[in-house]
This record gives C-alpha cells, structure tokens and sequence, in this order.
C-alpha cells in the first residue's frame, strides 16, 4: 500500500504571511530537498497581468545545533516516518522591496524529490494536486491585506459528528469573493479542536490505522509504567491492542474507558491512562496515527483511498453514519487551506478530552503510557499546526528549534527499531515535549492577532486558578498600543449567559458542582478572567478587546464592559470595552449539549426566552485591583441562529475594515447570519 502514497499527502498550505516573508507547509511520501516558489499578479478582472519575475529569495545560511543539521533559513524540514516528510519554505521578495498589498497573488511550488539512491526530480505542486486553485485561475491564489481588513475563523471540527462540514460554506464564499482582494478573507484562524484524537469515527478509526503503519513503516509499541517491582512492561503494537468487533462484558474497565464499549476499544489490560473521555474506544495513541489523522481530514483523495466512506454503520459506529459526504468538505478545506494564509492553535481534542484541564487530571496522567500518548499528540500538532505559526527560527537555544530536534530524534530512532526497541524513551520524549510550552505567538495578519495557550500554561492553584499563568502571559507580544486587540483564547472569555444558567440547573439536578480547579471556562476561574483582563490593560494598552474563541459548539457575540478599581468601593482605574466573538463548530452540531435539561431546552431554542442573555462577572485581579465585567450578547440578522445562539455548523467572517467596529456574518450549509459590532 506504502508504494502507493501520492507525493504529496497534505498541503500546500500557505502559512505565515505578510509583506516581507510567505511560507509554505506541505507534507510528502517523499524527501524533499528543495522548494522553489514563483508568483503570479493577478487584476480585479482575473486576467493574468503579468507572469511576474521569479522573486529573489535571501541569502541561505546554514546552521548546526548540536549535531543535528537543519540546512538554511529559508528551508526547513522534519523526517517523521519512512514515507513522511513534512517541509516548510519561506519565500522573501528582493531586498527593500515587499509582496503587494490588497493584490491577488498566484504561486506554484517546484518540488525537488529525493530518491533513496540520491537521485533528484522535480514536480510543480499544481501536477500534484488538483482542485487546489479557484476559477479560471490555473494556479491558488491569496492576499496580503495593507490595514485591517477580512479574517475567518473556525474550531471544532469532527467529521464523526452531526451536520455538513461548514469548510464548503467558506469555499464557497472564498469563490465568490475571489477576484476582491479586500473582500476575500486574507488570514484564516483555525482556534481549536481540528482533529478530535479522543472521538473517532470506527470507519475513519480503521482508515487511520491502516495510513498510520504505511506513513511511518512500523506500528508503535505503546510502553506501561513500572510495575510494582520496578520493572518497565511494554504492550504489544498498537494494532494488536485493538478489540475488533462488539465490545466485551468481561473486558477490565479503567478510567479511560468508563463507557459501554461498542464497536470495540483499545486493550489496555489494567492500564490506566488517567484520561476522562467518555469515547475511548477509538482513541488515537501513536504518531503515526495522530498524523494520519491530519491527513486523512485534509487530502480528499486519501481519504477515499483509505475507505472514510466505506462501510458505515449505523449503529454502534460512534458517527459512523454522520461521514457520509465528509470528503466533499476535505475537499473544501484543502483548498481554503491553499489559498488563505493560516493560522492555527490547539484546544483539547488535538491530544485528547479534558487534556490538562486540573491539578487531579495532571496527577493521573502523570504515568508513561499517558505520556508517550500526550507527547505523541503533542509532536503531530507541531509538524501538521504548530511549526508553520512561528517558523522563522533564529539562532539557537531557540526552544521552537529544540523540538524539532526531540521530534526527529525519537521518530528516527523508532523507525530504525521497527518501532519497539525505543519504547521506553521517556526521559528524551515524554516529558520533554509535556514540558515545552512556546505555544503562543503574535499572528503578523491585519490586523494582528495574539494567539494563547490555554492548555500548557494553566494554573492549578485552589485558590486562585487560571487559564494562563503569570509567567506565560510575559512571553505574549503584543500589537502597537492604543489600538483594538484581537486575542484567540480557546475557551471564551464571556460565555452565552443562558448555557451557563443551564449548566448550574443541570449539575444542580444531578448533583454535580464544578470545583475552582476543574472548571474549562473563563467562568469558573473568575479571579483569573479578572487577572487575565487587567494584564491586558497594563501591558496593552488597548483602545478595545475583541477575544476570538471557539470550543462550546454553539456560536455568540457578547459584548460588554470591563472595568479596574481600586478595591471593591475604590475609585475606577481603567475601562475597557470587551467583545467576544465565538464561533463554533465547524462540523459538531449540538452533539455537547444534547444531555438532559440542556439538551432539552437548547434543541428547542427556549433559552432566550426563560433566561436572560445579559450576565456579571467580578473578582480580584490583584491585592488591589478589582474588576467588574457587564456584557450581554448581541442578536443576530439571519436564519442561521435563533436570536443571539447559533447551534447550527458555520464558520465566521470577520471584516475589521472600519474603525472601532466589527462586521461578523456567519455562514454555513444551512444558511448565514450576521452582526454589526461596535467596539466602543
């Protein structure tokens, strides 16, 4: 089957992009010694202007750390299995001059292969890849914007689930705005959630597992933690670990797996990972197969090479059913992917539920099979999402150049023991991709976003728990002062009042309470929400807060007012306008708030009118700093949501055009609604 692999098995993705440096990401079956990039400019009428001079690229400088070579600045790439190779190329136009602004800019991609005897050939990636280019242009186009202009954003993407993938609403409107430079999204923010590791779909499982062994040329050995004497165990591949048909009665239950198995479970024999998803049974362990993962959801022609549409189930198939007409929307997210500069962060599902949401889930998973699985997770994010957000390195001990180097290492030395002699490598993978933490970033779009890592950078403390600690938020950088900020943070930081009200009935009902240290929303760690805001302020220094989010599967904008005083009766220090923008799911459509009273009230859109939509928020920032937050959400125009909420799948554009306002319309398969927003 390996034999079989298309060169190119993912990509391109155009990343990183602004007037003075264009990367692109794609991933191979093969190496890749080379990328050439040419650029074409395009009129407003679509007509070809000019086929426009190759532009310079800078100088090539090579660089060694330790012993590990990584070639020039302006090429970099990661060997990951024996037929998976994951390259980045910057594109840098002559000195003093810069890519233009607010124009359609066509590229093509010349490949440079290389042959396991050291033989060369070349390819253009339009060879390679059809359906990648819009209209009658023969190549795929994007923009640079000059000001603050068009952006999308989308999360939560899990094929298994109820509804059509929104990706084809964005191809959709990408095609129809293609030839309007400043009406076509120019940057794309993918916030959370585009795999789901811990949720899979058994013909998609099965898809995964079979790309996984082809990409990397081995199945992984998954280790056990010591036993009693001291001595390290290992289980067997990770294919034989897997209970093919029914479930099993006798089969021993851990805290990974506490639901009824249906179409079959990973065999952990006693061991216990720690993790909390209710839907183990095709939960993803190895690399391999949280990179085929990203494959399968991004190459439509793999994905139908591989069966994801083939022989689903109804029943007992965890989202069987709800494949059907997935690829179509494979499809379309791989061309948007093409054509909109991207940039992406993680929320949990990337690795798995509830990933590092409390002190108690750390101190369960605090073991080497729960590692080796994290870490694995971890290391896919960074080649298939990570990499291309901050792929400028600079000298090292850059940390962003390290785990490249604990990545390849570790990757080169399984496939050299078919997998299982390097089983027990925990010191030099485990716990060194858990402890890195350089996550977060400033996107370079227009206008600049600050993108957070609410997962590694938590703060477990009882009294004073928070989504980002202290430390963490001195590494952000932010924008020029005095204008609006735009900040991705996963979970929002002023949720839909009406779902909160009906969470507290329901964990009332059922005799449930969320403790100060297990709560995922800013609204259970208020004191952090209210240290996280005044942070802003002093730092920032914004005219305004616009915070992009995604997580909850439905969607909302809330805007309200955050305001600083000295103590709790004290004198005001600073206000600040608040706006959150929540845009979720791209494709899982109700399916968190199908339970019980939430379900119930939510499927029939009663909630605006039993509760308000208007909520408070107050806690201590500091000794001395109180914060109040008043907010309430905004009502739509459009058929896609009810009033204020929209449960249906979409995804969000964004026009930043105007000065201290937000236009957001939402659109999906279904339909589109939309919002003015006033940031003042």
């Amino acid at each position: 089957m390996s034999a079989a692999l298309p060169l190119v098995l993912a990509g391109p993705i155009v990343r990183l992009a602004y007037d003075k440096v264009v990367w692109f990401w794609v991933a191979t079956s093969k190496k890749v010694v080379g990328i050439e990039p040419e650029f074409f400019s395009f009129d407003s009428s679509s007509s070809r202007k000019k086929d426009g001079e190759k532009l310079l690229l800078g100088p090539h400088h090579e660089r060694r750390v330790g012993a590990h070579f990584y070639g020039n600045a302006d090429f970099e790439h990661a060997s990951l299995g024996k037929n998976l190779f994951v390259s980045m190329r910057a594109a840098r136009p002559p000195e003093k001059k810069s890519f233009p602004t607010d124009t359609i800019i066509g590229y093509n991609l010349e490949l440079t292969f290389e042959e396991n005897n050291g033989s060369t050939f070349k390819k253009k990636i339009t060879d390679l890849v059809s359906g990648i280019s819009y209209s009658n242009y023969k190549v795929p186009t994007f923009t640079i914007a000059a000001s603050p202009g068009v952006i999308a954003q989308c999360s939560c993407r899990r094929p298994g689930a109820d509804g059509e993938d929104a990706s084809t609403a964005l191809d959709f409107y990408i095609s129809i705005m293609q030839f309007i430079p400043k009406r076509r999204p120019a940057s794309l923010f993918l916030t959370g959630d585009q795999i789901y590791a811990d949720d899979v779909a058994r013909s998609l499982f099965e898809a995964t597992r079979k790309l996984s062994v082809d990409l990397m040329g081995y199945d992984e050995y998954m280790p056990r933690s010591p036993d009693s004497s001291g001595k390290i165990k290992f289980e067997q591949p990770a294919g034989n670990i897997v209970f093919h048909t029914g479930g099993n009665p006798n089969f021993p239950r851990t805290n990974m797996w506490r639901h009824k198995l249906r179409f079959g479970t990973r065999r952990t024999n006693g061991q216990d990972t720690g993790f909390t998803t209710q839907d183990g049974e095709g939960h993803l362990l190895t690399f391999g197969e949280f990179a085929a993962m990203y494959i399968l959801v991004w190459n439509p022609e793999l994905a139908k090479k591989y069966g994801v549409e083939k022989n689903l189930r109804n029943k007992d198939s965890q989202g069987d059913k709800n494949l059907r007409g997935f690829i179509k929307g494979i499809a379309a997210m791989r061309r948007v992917l093409a054509n909109v500069p991207t940039y992406m962060t993680f929320d949990d599902h990337e690795v798995t539920d509830d990933w590092n949401i409390s002190k108690k889930w750390l101190k369960n998973t605090d073991n080497l099979y729960a590692r080796r699985i994290i870490a694995n997770g971890l290391a896919a994010y960074w080649a298939f999402q990570g990499w291309g957000n901050t792929p400028d390195y600079q000298d090292p001990p850059n940390p962003r150049l390290a785990v490249l180097g604990i990545i390849e290492s570790h990757l080169r030395k399984q496939l050299k023991s078919n997998g299982k002699l390097y089983r027990f490598n925990d010191r030099d993978y485990g716990k060194p991709m858990l402890a890195y933490h350089e996550w977060s970033y400033l996107a370079p779009s227009e206008p600049p976003v600050v993108v957070t890592d609410l997962r590694t950078e938590r703060h477990h403390d009882r009294y004073k728990p928070s989504h980002l600690t202290r430390a963490a938020f001195d590494k952000l950088v932010f924008p020029k002062k005095g204008r609006p900020l735009v900040i991705v943070v996963a979970s929002p930081l002023l949720n839909w009042k009406p779902m909160l009200t009906l969470r507290a009935a329901d964990m009332l009902i059922n005799g449930k309470r969320v403790d100060v240290e297990y709560g995922d929303l800013w609204d259970d760690v208020e004191g952090g929400r209210a240290q996280f805001i005044d942070w802003i302020v002093r730092e920032a220094k914004p005219r305004s807060l616009v915070s992009l989010s995604g997580d909850v599967h439905y969607s909302h904008i809330t805007k309200g007012t955050a305001v600083g005083t000295m103590g709790i009766s004290g004198s005001e220090k600073w206000r600040l306008p608040l706006v959150q923008i929540t845009c979720s799911p791209t494709k899982n459509q109700a399916a968190a708030l199908n339970k019980k009273l939430v379900g119930v009230v939510s499927r029939a859109n009663l909630a605006e009118e039993l509760f308000d939509t208007a909520g408070t928020s107050a806690g201590f920032a500091n000794h001395s700093t109180y914060v109040r937050i008043k907010y309430d959400a905004l009502k739509f125009k459009g058929k896609l949501g009810h009033e204020t909420i929209i449960q249906k799948n979409q995804i969000c554009v964004m026009d930043f055009s105007k000065k201290d306002r937000v236009f957001a319309k939402f659109i999906g398969p279904k339909g589109s609604a939309s919002a003015e927003i006033k940031l003042t």
